[in-house]
């Protein structure tokens, strides 16, 4: 069985609307769910955000924000999600205050290594593999990296990029604590089904 994040990425497209992609996807069983909303949080988006607040919170559902602290101590969410290029660990800390979860981005062994070294609750390492939900500048890290960060790193291991049901066994088989994902569910016409896929292995 395959621990999966849902990243519910409100730049994306999707095949069905977004509120019915993440119900499918807490019903067939994630773990976490992280909100990736670029703009603004308009009324029309913290209500979103509430209403996904209210469904990973009656399943159980860790919910993550985003790049925003800020927004995530309004929502009273179960933590942040911060990349290289956006506030410190220290300060999504600071600001979320004790007891919630501060995860981090990363694509090298050097970023995993200093993400726990600064307090990362977990570190989500990508791509793995080519994707289009967000554009990047190098290339696929591949799965070899998480093999070796399992060997140097304590902190949770989440794969993102590129995954899906034809590789999620090949990922899973690197023992990592879990794959990220978008498009896999987003894109699917039927996101529990979809979800249920991943969780299983492909």
């Amino acid at each position: 069985m395959v621990q999966v994040m849902y990243v519910c990425s409100t730049g994306a497209a999707s095949a069905v609307p977004l509120i019915q992609v993440a119900e499918g996807a807490v019903a067939a069983g994630i773990r976490l769910l992280q909100l990736r909303h670029k703009g603004d949080y308009t009324e029309e988006w913290l209500a979103f955000a509430f209403q996904l607040q209210r469904l990973c919170k009656k399943s159980s559902v860790t919910f993550i924000i985003n790049d925003q602290p800020e927004v995530a101590r309004q929502l009273d969410a179960d933590g942040v999600h911060v990349g290289q290029e956006d506030v410190s660990i220290a300060t999504a800390r600071r600001i979320l205050g004790g007891g919630k979860i501060v995860g981090t981005t990363g694509s090298t062994l050097e970023h995993a290594t200093r993400a726990q070294a600064e307090g990362a609750d977990y570190i989500s390492l990508g791509h793995i593999y080519p994707t289009t939900c967000k554009p990047k500048n190098y290339p696929p890290i591949g799965t070899d990296i998480l093999r070796k960060a399992k060997e140097i790193i304590d902190i949770p291991i989440w794969a993102i990029g590129g995954i899906d049901s034809s590789n999620v066994h090949d990922v899973a088989s690197t023992y990592i604590d879990g794959v990220a994902v978008i498009s896999a569910i987003q894109m699917a016409k039927d996101p529990y089904a979809a979800t249920r896929e991943l969780i299983d292995g492909g």
